[in-house]
Parts: C-alpha cells; sequence; structure tokens
C-alpha cells in the first residue's frame, strides 16, 4: 500500500492518505469515497454515471429503484380491500 489513511476530524467523516515511505500528504477522501472506491462493482457503477453522456442516468436509476422499494411490501393493500 502507497497510503496511510489517518482521520482528519474527531468524527472519522474525513481521512488524510499519507505517503508511506516520505510522510507527506497526497490524498484527501471522505468514508464513503473511500468506500466507494474499494468496492468494485460501486466504482464501476459510479464511473458510468459520472461520464458525459450519462446524462441523468443516476437520477433514472433512483427513481426507478425507488419506486421498486417503495412498492415491495403493498401487497398487503390489496389483500385487505
Amino acid at each position: 500500500m502507497r497510503y496511510e489513511r489517518r482521520p482528519a476530524d474527531g468524527y472519522c467523516y474525513a481521512f488524510n492518505g499519507f505517503d508511506v515511505e516520505g510522510g507527506e500528504l497526497k490524498q484527501r477522501s471522505t468514508g464513503i469515497y473511500l468506500t466507494i472506491g474499494h468496492h468494485g462493482e460501486l466504482r464501476a457503477v459510479d464511473e458510468v454515471c459520472a461520464c458525459d453522456y450519462a446524462k441523468g442516468k443516476l437520477l433514472k436509476d433512483f427513481i426507478k429503484t425507488w419506486d421498486k422499494v417503495m412498492n415491495l411490501d403493498r401487497f398487503y393493500i390489496l389483500v385487505k380491500l
């Protein structure tokens, strides 16, 4: 590993990445960024949504997923009617 990460604040929301050999500050990031960067599937989705040609793909996918999750437990409404 090239960098050693240490919390930049008392809440562990931000992290500083220091060069292991030289000890100088090389990166700053958040915990969420580190999680997405570490997880291969999340990183791939992030890269697709960040492209110029995506044009609202993240928003469309989010709305579609939100609708699906919100309607998953709606079967009981049909049974009571």
